[in-house]
């Protein structure tokens, strides 16, 4: 189910006793690592959600040209996936702005937050206030027999463009 980062604060109290687990990220051009980091998340709670981050953030990160698809487009692959209880576009359609994962995390509190930027845990003492375990989680999971530069959407779009120009 597709919902506004607004409702996020209305997710524990729909399901509780469910441990809840949150993740964001870009989901541009769907593949196979990202349905397996999806199905790990399925593994380490009862209730997944997602965060699909703005057109204007990917922008910003990876550059004009990016993402390839929309973020409702994006939402509503992520949302189909067997693995996903509730997706949620991390932007702010009133405001016209982005959502930070922070602020998606104050409002949802779920019991893990998994990611697969290490980065994250500069933000321990944060998390820890807000009662969220960090799992930092290896990029494409053990079971996918081929490498992570096989699997990135970066890789796919230079292999299309590889392609394209034979």
């Amino acid at each position: 189910m597709i919902i506004d980062y607004k409702e996020l604060v209305e997710v524990r109290d729909l399901h509780p006793g469910k441990k809840i687990v949150f993740s964001d990220g870009v989901f541009d051009l769907l593949h196979v690592g990202h349905i397996e980091h999806l199905k790990h998340l399925s593994e380490l709670g009862d209730l997944v959600v997602v965060g699909i981050m703005s057109d204007a953030w990917v922008r910003g990160r990876k550059g004009n040209g990016r993402p390839i698809m929309g973020e409702e487009e994006r939402a509503a692959l992520i949302d189909c996936v067997r693995y996903v209880h509730y997706t949620v576009l991390l932007n702010d359609l009133e405001k016209k702005e982005r959502v930070r994962t922070t602020e998606a995390l104050a409002l949802l509190r779920p019991d893990i937050f998994a990611t697969s930027d290490s980065t994250w845990s500069n933000h321990g003492k944060e998390l820890k206030t807000l009662g969220v375990e960090l799992k930092v989680a290896e990029r494409v999971p053990p079971n996918i027999a081929t490498t992570v530069e096989d699997i990135s959407t970066s890789k796919l779009i230079k292999r299309v463009q590889r392609l394209n120009s034979i």
